[in-house]
């Protein structure tokens, strides 16, 4: 365990129905804008339904089936599990105090072990290379946990900055067998690395440390390597358009130096995003450009047009840790 770094816990866990749910608010200590961050759909399929509209605001996550500034255009029907996610204290505000178990923060407040919530621990990595626009990746064994692993991508920085987007876990609850991501760039093959990692540690160390919490679930073993999150952005402000064959292209732009070991989650990039005017929904893609340092989101327009904010769609980005 590195004591100068911190990871993930899942602070909120709920399955939603947006069929019949208009609006979830979800209560979270502190300002949640600079310490936690929303992922959405971490389902086993591929969905071609809308994104929900997300916003992180003070003490709360608000998560609506619609965008705000027009409640009567297109809204997502899904059922959708939400996590919110905590990669750091609120500003100015003391480390978690559990009811119970074991704790540990470092002098940045950053919560190292905590027994009642898990943090993000890698369970397998490696490299990916498509011969089309689509690539399919198989873990190198079955990930044994009811939700689907959190899958990060670094493109390779020695092609064309690819549009990554149509990202899907492959088998189902209790044994994830791989995943599948596609590009937008008909010029570029997807290539990189990735790793995917769980909300469960489920290492076979035969030293260290153990932790279970109150039900008998284990929540930490030091055998587990954890993913070590470096940031996240999720403010984005929007560029302009590029005309396409089909439809226009709208993009979003956040400044973003991507580190040498860094990776990004591609599991928020898995439903398009609310049209204001279009039924069908509109594909949202993410891309990296490491040379002019910035991340950019994309969003297609099939004959209709978008909405300029975009509310708080996450990039989250992390590194393998190196003990």
């Amino acid at each position: 365990m590195d004591t100068s770094t911190f990871t993930y816990q899942i602070v909120a866990n709920v399955l939603v129905n947006f069929a019949s749910t208009t609006l979830v608010n979800i209560p979270i200590t502190g300002n949640a804008t600079n310490h936690c961050a929303v992922v959405l759909a971490l389902t086993g399929t591929v969905d071609t339904a809308f994104m929900p509209h997300i916003v992180v605001q003070t003490n709360n996550v608000q998560v609506t089936r619609y965008h705000p500034s027009s409640p009567s255009a297109g809204a997502t029907r899904i059922t959708a599990r939400i996590l919110v996610m905590k990669f750091r204290p609120s500003a100015g505000a003391a480390g978690p105090s559990g009811s119970y178990g074991f704790l540990a923060i470092n002098d940045s407040g950053y919560v190292q072990i905590d027994a009642e919530t898990p943090r993000l621990s890698v369970l397998s990595s490696g490299t990916y290379q498509g011969t089309s626009m689509t690539v399919t990746v198989a873990f190198p064994q079955p990930i044994t946990t009811q939700e689907p692993p959190c899958v990060f991508i670094r493109p390779s920085t020695s092609s064309g900055t690819e549009l990554y987007y149509g990202m899907s876990i492959l088998g189902s609850a209790g044994n994830w067998t791989g995943f599948r991501i596609s590009t937008r760039n008909v010029s570029y093959l997807p290539s990189g690395k990735w790793f995917a990692a769980v909300f469960a540690p489920t290492a076979s160390a035969t030293y260290g440390v153990r932790i279970w919490n109150g039900a008998a679930a284990r929540v930490y073993d030091s055998g587990a390597a954890p993913a070590v999150v470096t940031n996240v952005v999720q403010s984005w402000t929007y560029v302009g358009s590029v005309s396409g064959t089909l439809a226009g292209h709208y993009y979003w732009r956040a400044s973003y130096e991507v580190a040498a070991d860094e990776y990004v989650m591609i599991n928020p990039f898995t439903l398009p995003a609310l049209s204001s005017t279009s039924p069908s929904a509109s594909p949202t893609s993410i891309s990296l450009n490491y040379a002019q340092k910035y991340a950019e989101i994309y969003q297609q327009g099939p004959g209709g047009t978008v909405f300029m904010t975009k509310g708080n769609v996450p990039a989250v980005f992390a590194r393998l840790f190196i003990a």
